[in-house]
Parts: C-alpha cells; structure tokens; sequence
C-alpha cells in the first residue's frame, strides 16, 4: 500500500480509539482523553482513562483478534 493509505488507516484508528476511550459512564470530552494519555489534567480523568478504559479498549481488541484467529481452527467436542 502507499504510505499516504497507511497514514489515513492510523489516523482512522486513532480516532476510534480515542471515541472508545472518551465512552463510558462518564463521558469524556475527547481532548480531555488525550491529555490524559499524556498524563497531564485533572487526576480523576487520568486514572479513568489510563487504568479503566485504556485496558478494556486494548483487551478488546485482543478478544476480537483472538475471536478472528480461532474462527478458522475447527473445534472438537468431546
């Protein structure tokens, strides 16, 4: 691919991670997620981002790998 489509596929992916990150039960401005990525802004902000949502949105995409992978192995049952 050229490397402008690869810029475009990161950007795009950025973007949906940041709208995951800024989800939640308390929604977030998306600048505020990423100053909190930073590490910079309000504590609470930080901790919700970096320690609760961060890990959900990276094990979700781990789970839909996983999911994907496995969909093509047959399984057996005993």
């Amino acid at each position: 691919m050229r490397r402008a489509t690869w810029v475009l596929l990161l950007i795009v992916a950025g973007a949906a991670m940041t709208l995951a990150l800024a989800s939640g039960a308390v929604p977030l401005p998306w600048r505020e997620v990423l100053r909190a990525l930073l590490g910079v802004g309000d504590a609470s902000t930080v901790a919700i981002v970096r320690e609760l949502r961060l890990p959900r949105v990276v094990l979700g995409l781990d789970r839909k790998s996983t999911r994907l992978n496995s969909s093509h192995i047959p399984l057996s049952r005993m």
